[in-house]
């Protein structure tokens, strides 16, 4: 994916015509439409996932999550023009008090409930609120990561065609591993296949809505300063999410290797994506 400090931005006062506003916005549809496409791996999977496909998902879920932040979202801002580590910094502390302030309204499991050492619950009722609650957590962070995405294609797209389809095909590789983070502990936890692709779907819309904000909008307001804020604001969340929920949740499967694996290859999807893309 392109960094947000390459984007250039159009200073002009018209109003875009509808055929500049249409490609821009079929592309960010694409690209969030990627996440239904990991979604849809809940539809080869039997009644419940086992603890080793859930500590790969989970573990290559938060792989995604911090290289993407790292390798798309902080490196960029930091080496770019006019960089500031503090404004970096700020803006990620940011982002990640904002998921700890949103944790606070999911449900959480008992700790009365784990039994230590081991990745069983006592109840299948505590199973399935754990799992629940970090379904609810993956989707509300994903679907704040994809607003900004949509406004990344958006601009992107309006400045350059191939620009915006490079973009675009970036953000539609690692939505795949997201949606696979979402739909998994959403199946787990209600048995409803239908209801896990279909919450999945919803979480890939927000980069066509991103898009529609970017182009209807904030064409002439957005910044380059601005994008960056925000990016860094949602990698902050991110890496938080992938630090303090996901592999904890990886860990206690009691699966160190499916764990691994996992983290492994969600890292390497995003330095291709980055490398080769």
């Amino acid at each position: 994916q392109a960094p947000p400090a390459q984007v250039e931005f159009d200073g002009g006062s018209t109003t875009p015509a509808p055929a500049g506003i249409l490609i821009p916005f079929l592309m960010s549809l694409l690209a969030g439409l990627s996440t239904g496409l990991g979604g849809l791996v809940v539809l080869c999977m039997g009644r419940s996932p086992t603890p080793a496909a859930m500590a790969f998902i989970l573990a290559l879920a938060g792989g995604v999550m911090i290289s993407c932040s790292v390798l798309e979202f902080f490196l960029p801002a930091i080496t770019g023009e006019g960089a500031s580590l503090v404004t970096v910094g700020m803006w990620s502390a940011l982002g990640a008090g904002c998921f700890f302030g949103l944790s606070r309204l999911l449900p959480e499991a008992e700790a009365d409930d784990m039994l230590p050492g081991t990745a069983t619950m006592k109840t299948d009722g505590a199973t399935k609120r754990r799992k629940w609650r970090l379904a609810l957590v993956m989707m509300v962070v994903l679907t704040l990561h994809n607003f900004p995405e949509g406004l990344a294609v958006a601009v992107s797209a309006m400045q350059s065609p191939h620009l915006g389809v490079v973009v675009m095909v970036a953000i539609a590789i690692h939505n795949i591993p997201e949606g696979i983070a979402i739909a998994v502990p959403l199946y787990a936890s209600t048995g409803n296949k239908g209801q896990a692709l279909l919450m999945t779907l919803l979480s890939g819309f927000s980069e066509p809505l991103g898009a529609m904000v970017a182009l209807v909008f904030l064409r002439h307001s957005i910044s380059e300063q601005i994008l960056e804020n925000v990016l860094c604001f949602v990698a902050g969340i991110m890496t938080t999410v992938a630090v303090w929920e996901l592999f904890p949740e990886a860990h206690r499967q009691g699966e160190p290797l499916a764990m691994v694996a996992g983290g492994v290859v969600g890292f390497l999807v995003m330095h291709v994506t980055v490398a080769y893309v």
